[in-house]
């Protein structure tokens, strides 16, 4: 180690960088002695350094030139006069003949006569256009590809299955050919406990996750005849209702189509249809059975008769 004409000590240095929390530059500042020296003397002594960011925290990157909140830049509103622009001028010029700037140039700019790559392609905004409400369809739906897309796809995808990654990712998640699945034609799989199990999570789940136009609207009608209720509430173990008031109240606002509103469907047409109200009328029975009170709303009122419908609410929650 080289001699320590300025008395500095390991300790010294410790007790000062770590437990005072100053920097190597502002502690040469107050002893008086130059950063390389005692930056050097915190090499030899062994001592690590604070990472860059421990000395920003908490601290803005240029709390001097940061453009404050509500402070009027100090060019609007004026114009530059001919002086002031032969200065930027001449100071653009003289940066533009540098060799860096001329390689970061060449680098970076858009060179004369290039084609750019997306002229003539459809934008991002125009082919979500193209879609129902705005939005993009499953592209290239109701579009054929040409054989000599298929080719390239049906290459791209054998060369990936012959990857040992890919091959073991499908070994660990793929259900294999000729396997029968293990509940296959079988009843009476699960136990009743484990039934209600999955009954229970099954309602604590939002399903859409997002809410519906009709759900959005019951939701602004509760709200405005200021009454609090509960979202997506699951009733015991019979149904998940859309609003709970407590103590018995159960709201829902039931799709046209999904509920079979008879306003435009005499029967149900579909499976789904068919299922869905099924168990409407047999959660109703159940409901009814445990003391609450049902409140069932139909998509079409909601959207179109909003008053009527907060009305009907209000009546019944007074009775």
């Amino acid at each position: 180690m080289s001699s320590n004409k300025w008395n500095i000590t390991k300790e010294f240095i410790i007790q000062e960088y770590f437990n005072n929390k100053k920097s190597i530059l502002r502690i040469a500042k107050e002893i008086g002695i130059p950063y390389p020296t005692l930056y050097r003397y915190k090499k030899e002594f062994g001592i690590n350094s604070y990472p860059p960011s421990f000395w920003m925290k908490g601290k803005r990157i240029s709390p001097k030139t940061e453009f404050k909140k509500g402070q009027v830049p100090w060019i609007q509103g004026k114009s530059l006069s001919e002086e002031q622009r032969k200065s930027i001028s001449l100071s653009v010029k003289k940066a533009m003949e540098k060799e860096s700037v001329k390689n970061k140039i060449q680098r970076t700019q858009f060179k004369k006569g290039m084609v750019p790559w997306n002229r003539g392609k459809n934008s991002g905004t125009a082919i979500r256009n193209k879609g129902i409400n705005g939005f993009r369809g499953g592209w290239p739906k109701g579009k054929k590809r040409s054989d000599e897309d298929r080719n390239k796809i049906s290459m791209a995808t054998k060369k990936a299955m012959q990857r040992a990654d890919i091959q073991e990712k499908i070994k660990s998640t793929q259900f294999q050919k000729g396997i029968i699945p293990w509940n296959k034609n079988k009843t009476n799989v699960f136990s009743k406990e484990t039934i209600l199990q999955i009954r229970k999570a099954r309602l604590k789940q939002i399903f859409p996750k997002k809410n519906t136009n009709a759900e959005l609207i019951l939701f602004d009608i509760l709200n405005n005849l200021n009454l609090k209720f509960n979202k997506h509430k699951a009733i015991e173990t019979i149904c998940q209702a859309d609003a709970y008031i407590e103590p018995n109240i159960v709201l829902f606002s039931d799709g046209d189509y999904w509920h079979c509103n008879p306003r435009f469907y005499l029967k149900p047409n579909t499976l789904a249809q068919i299922k869905n109200k099924a168990r409407d009328e047999a959660e109703n029975d159940k409901l009814i059975k445990e003391g609450y009170i049902i409140i069932r709303l139909w998509e079409f009122d909601l959207i179109n008769h909003k008053q009527k419908c907060l009305e009907t609410i209000k009546n019944l929650i007074k009775s």
